[in-house]
């Protein structure tokens, strides 16, 4: 749970393989936007800025 105002963050431990498996980011099924200057997307964490009620 985050609280409203709060920075979000999360998390995952990607797969290993041979090739390297692709990762991707989805909210309700829609890519995450990575030019919203709110949201930092890389492989293992997402940090949505500031959240709204």
């Amino acid at each position: 749970m985050v609280a409203v105002g709060e920075p979000a963050v999360m998390e995952c431990q990607p797969p290993r393989g041979h090739p390297e498996p692709t990762i991707s980011w989805k909210k309700d099924g829609t890519p995450l936007d990575d030019k919203d200057e709110r949201i930092t997307v890389s492989i293992r964490r997402v940090l949505c800025g500031e959240l709204h009620g």
